[in-house]
Parts: C-alpha cells; structure tokens; sequence
C-alpha cells in the first residue's frame, strides 16, 4: 500500500498577514481511486490578538468579520477537525504557507496537528520547472485540463488541491513523489554546546523556524506566535530583525547566505 494512497487536502484562509489569523478551513478526503470521499468546511474566527480583519485579504477570500463572528474558534474546530483527518496525511498547494497556519495555531492553543505534510506545489515545480507559473488555477489547469472551482474558498481549494496531487500520482507514480518529497530537505540544525543554533558544519544560523523554537527559546528567545520568525536580535551587534522574534543571543550575529 503506498503511503499515499489515501490522503486529506487542506487550505486555510486567512483574516490578516499572521499566520495564526486562519478565519477558514477546508478539507478534501482522497480516496485510493483519487476521488473526493467527503469534504469538511467551516468558517474559524481568529484569535483576539489577531482577530483584525485587513481590506486585502477580504478582497481575495471575500469573508467578513461579521461572518465568523459566531464561528467556532481554532481549538473548538479542532477535534472534528483532527477526527476527520485521523492518521491520514496532509496535502496543500503551498504547505509552506498551511503548515506555517497550523505552526501558529498551535502555538496560540497549544496542539498541533502532527500529520506528515505533502506539497502539490512542490513536486510542480520540481516536474514541470519551465512550464510557467505555479499558482493553484495553473497548477489545475495543467493537471485538470478545463476543471472549474471558486479560487480562495478554502473547501474549493482543498477539494482542487487534492484532485491535482491525485492525478500527480497517476501521472508520475508514487516512487518518484516519494523521492521529491525525501530529498531537499536540507541540513540538521541544533542547539550547540556554545549556546548557538548551529548545524552539523558547525555554521551558526539566526534564521530559527518554528520546527527550532524551543532551541531558540532555550537560548533566551520569547517567541511571538502571531508574527513570522526570522531573525534574532544579537546582543553585541544588531542582527536583521524580522517580526517574530523579541529577544537577544549571546554572539555576533551571521547572516544566512
């Protein structure tokens, strides 16, 4: 059985820049013939500290703050949720993106979903790198030929994005998804004896994601859940400082090249 033979999508939208400001869900079960099994959608209203809703983002998913105000919060979602998923893996076009949603969701309510994640945009780009842009309605119109759905709803989207991985598995095996998926995954990086993140060149590293927060918190930092990390601020020097992080490190800082 591969261990991709069935599989849920996922897509969120959100109400502001913050990740942890998701103000929908949406999720798409694939069945092992790469049809849509069931679906799950429901409105989330944000947490307080990120409950702004910013005009752009409403001209591209069309909710309104009136519309999830009786909406169930992220934690109160989350058993139907976590339910309808079971142990099933998850699928998104742009994982980067949800993954880093359902990082800061559970920084704020404190479970995360620990499902393995899959990226449809991912294997676009390593299998069809010349073939122009790898937005979601392009990505669907390459594998879906003159498939129609309604853009940045996020049942619309999971259900689109679960198609396209289906018909990537029929179009290119489970073998060669398996092999993108396993390598780039880039070098190990941890906390060092010397009180620095570094990785096993001994290259010390400001750039700490969510998967070193608790590195990173270790060495004094305090983690900000409704803003991107990148950078920490150094004590001898100025670091780039990008929202996310409000703390100091106890050396020079090094840039990431």
């Amino acid at each position: 059985m591969s261990d991709f033979e069935q599989f849920v999508a996922i897509d969120f939208e959100t109400a502001n820049r913050s990740r942890a400001s998701a103000c929908a869900v949406g999720l798409a079960l694939i069945d092992p013939n790469g049809e849509v099994a069931r679906t799950y959608y429901t409105l989330l209203k944000p947490h307080p500290t990120v409950s702004y809703f910013d005009p752009g983002n409403i001209g591209i998913h069309g909710i309104y703050p009136e519309e999830v105000a009786g909406a169930p919060t992220w934690e109160e979602a989350l058993p139907a949720i976590l339910d309808f998923i079971g142990d099933l893996p998850l699928v998104a076009h742009n994982m980067d993106f949800d993954g880093s949603v359902m990082d800061a969701l559970a920084e704020i309510y404190g479970q995360q979903v620990p499902n393995r994640r899959l990226c449809t945009l991912r294997v676009a780009r390593a299998l069809n790198p010349y073939e122009g842009s790898k937005r979601l309605t392009c990505v669907a119109q390459h594998y879906l030929q003159d498939y129609e759905f309604e853009h940045h709803h996020a049942e619309a989207d999971a259900i689109t994005c679960g198609l396209i991985f289906a018909e990537m598995r029929r179009q290119h095996g489970d073998e060669t998804l398996a092999k993108i998926f396993a390598g780039n995954q880039g070098r190990r990086r941890y906390a060092g004896e010397d009180g620095q993140l570094q990785d096993t060149t001994g290259r010390i590293y400001l750039n700490v994601p969510y998967r070193e927060k608790e590195a990173a918190k270790s060495l004094g930092a305090r983690w900000d859940p409704t803003r991107k990390l990148w950078y920490v601020l150094a004590e001898k020097a100025e670091a780039p400082m990008g929202p996310g992080i409000e703390a100091f490190a106890r050396w020079e800082p090094f840039e990431i090249q």
